[in-house]
């Protein structure tokens, strides 16, 4: 089970994103989730800027 390759899903219409901590001004993370299907899409293990940066020539990035 652990060799199956993660099932093929598209680019989210939106996203969310939320930091949280694990234990109060110790442990923090970002979560992304999928704002229609509500379902998390990556655990990210800082709260940063630099950390959920996506570079402009990713695949679905928004030009500003």
């Amino acid at each position: 089970m652990l060799e199956l390759p993660d099932p093929a899903v598209g680019a989210p219409a939106a996203v969310g994103v939320d930091d949280f901590a694990l234990r109060k001004g110790r442990t923090c993370g970002t979560v992304i989730t999928n704002a229609v299907t509500h379902k998390v899409l990556d655990l990210l293990p800082e709260r940063d800027a630099a950390t959920l940066a996506v570079p402009r020539s990713a695949p679905g990035s928004v030009s500003a």
